[in-house]
């Protein structure tokens, strides 16, 4: 088996070992420097978790605390999403595509058939338009399909692009700030959210390109696109 060689930085900080200390066992302070959330127990055998700002989730175990001289921790990938127990619950960490059962975890089929995973099959159409000219209605409906759950769905977001008629701008308000949850949807399960639109600026020959993108479990990401029905009136 081939050894890996171990990765050594050394820095130079100009403060005292107690100043910076406290930046390494502090949440608050901690993100102060990396991360955007940390999870932190500075007890030998303690838990190490920091969430990076790009999505990327850092975890270890703190082995060695000596303050304000010493401090020495493990540092990995975490497996918040798929490689854990019992994925969503409760579990504990074991970084394998099996669970304790021997049965496969949504890892295992992201490997080998996404078919398998929770949410797979999920759909969004506009189930409704309702309203007038300038407080129109959408309602985006998304339909998961009979696999599983359709875990943390959310719009990120609603966007027109006119492609027929005169140029206009189309104010689209949604009902709460982006991202748009939906949560998580059941096996064969629905859930809307709606978008109401003002085409006042807009003449009867308008037409629009809608675009929106969402993401779903985790792993599974996509991008709606519907032409739909004119707003000719």
């Amino acid at each position: 088996m081939t050894e890996i060689a171990p990765v050594e930085v050394t820095m130079h900080i100009t403060a005292a070992p107690g100043d910076v200390f406290p930046y390494f066992t502090e949440p608050a302070r901690y993100v102060q420097w990396m991360g955007t959330e940390a999870k932190l127990e500075p007890v030998p055998g303690g838990t190490y978790r920091v969430h990076m700002s790009d999505g990327f989730r850092a975890a270890g175990t703190f082995l060695q605390v000596d303050p304000p001289h010493r401090l020495a921790f493990t540092w990995g990938f975490a497996d918040d999403d798929t490689w854990l127990d019992s994925f969503p619950v409760a579990r504990t960490d074991y970084p394998l595509p099996f669970d304790m059962g021997l049965q496969a975890k949504p890892s295992y089929w992201g490997i080998v058939d996404e078919t398998h995973l929770p949410g797979y099959g999920l759909s969004f159409a506009i189930s409704s338009q309702t309203g007038n000219q300038n407080a129109q209605v959408w309602t985006v409906t998304a339909t998961n399909g009979d696999v599983g759950p359709a875990y943390a769905t959310q719009i990120t977001a609603f966007q027109l692009s006119q492609i027929e008629g005169r140029p206009c701008n189309p104010v689209v308000t949604p009902a709460t700030a982006y991202p748009i949850w939906l949560g998580d949807i059941p096996t064969s399960g629905t859930a809307s959210a709606a978008f109401t639109i003002n085409f006042g600026s807009c003449d009867r020959f308008a037409r629009f390109l809608l675009t929106m993108p969402w993401n779903s479990s985790t792993y599974d990401t996509g991008t709606f696109v519907a032409l739909p029905k004119s707003q000719r009136h």
